[in-house]
């Protein structure tokens, strides 16, 4: 069920970052390898479901890049590299407040969803903890 992407890399921008230093070495490395499977500037990359998806033996789910590609590269390098030719639309919240659009078109009581929703900075603040990783 994999699919083929090409996603287009500004190369001189690549070059100019590799060659001014990168401060994280997992980024750097990850840049080199990307640069090095270029061709015309352009990535060939295959989605598949996720690991624990195909594990539980659905057919449907969150597709996964089988190697380095702007799915996996930090937020600021994706925007600074494909601004160009695409369009990154991060959505706010986006999984709970589909879910409680689904839930409420059907009907479904989901008080602590709504909450959530509607006030999720709040809770975030009474959970407590790195912000990042109350998110995911």
């Amino acid at each position: 069920m994999a699919t083929k992407l090409f996603e287009k890399w500004n190369t001189k921008l690549l070059d100019t970052i590799l060659m001014n230093g990168v401060s994280h070495l997992e980024l750097a490395d990850a840049l080199r390898l990307i640069k090095a499977q270029l061709n015309n500037g352009v990535l060939t990359v295959n989605y598949d479901l996720a690991k624990a998806t195909k594990e539980s033996k659905r057919q449907f789910g969150r597709l996964q890049a089988d190697k380095h590609s702007y799915q996996g590269t930090w937020g600021e390098m994706r925007k600074l590299n494909a601004y160009e030719n695409y369009i990154d639309i991060d959505i706010k919240n986006a999984h709970p407040t589909m879910l409680l659009k689904i839930a409420e078109k059907h009907c479904l009581g989901v008080t602590s969803l709504k909450n959530y929703v509607q006030d999720r900075e709040s809770i975030f603040t009474q959970i407590g903890g790195d912000r990042d990783e109350l998110k995911t």
